[in-house]
């Protein structure tokens, strides 16, 4: 079986997320057994692990937006026919792209802004602009996620 270029990039996103854990996990262990068996703090751990933490927070928005799986009451759809409850997804999934896409624009400005007054990171040489890239990127692949969701509910028959 063929596989998309979707799929594809969720397999990397999920990949590059459970690298990103994996460091978030050996920063918060060697900040843990530095501080507490050594008695000497790295001043750069908690700065490493704020940013690596972001991004592992935004793959994993990104992969729950594939998957479909983001928290959601859904108690009145219960007690609504299958028709009406393919209207109200339609609705959400369309604010939830067009909330995705104003929201990836707002980090596209404040990466651009971070960059022209050319912060960086305290205790690491790490341009601020680099870390706040993840907010434009991750509501842009949230956008396109959810739109390919949309897609394949209106491919989908009403009674299914």
């Amino acid at each position: 079986m063929k596989t998309s270029i979707v799929d594809r990039i969720t397999r990397l996103l999920f990949y590059v997320g459970s690298a990103a854990f994996a460091c978030l996990i050996a920063v918060l262990f060697v900040s843990v057994i530095s501080r507490y068996c050594l008695g000497h703090a790295f001043s750069w751990s908690e700065e490493v692990y704020s940013f690596i933490f972001l991004w592992v927070s935004y793959i994993g928005i990104i992969l729950a937006m594939e998957n479909d799986s983001h928290l959601r009451i859904d108690t009145l759809l219960m007690y609504m026919s299958l028709s009406v409850r393919r209207v109200f997804d339609i609705i959400n999934m369309v604010v939830v792209i067009l909330f995705c896409l104003v929201l990836a624009w707002l980090g596209v400005e404040l990466v651009l802004e971070t960059m022209d007054m050319e912060q960086y990171a305290i205790t690491v040489p790490v341009p601020i602009a680099l870390v706040s890239t993840a907010i434009p990127l991750s509501f842009l692949a949230m956008s396109l996620y959810c739109l390919r969701n949309l897609i394949k509910l209106l491919k989908t028959p009403v009674n299914k």
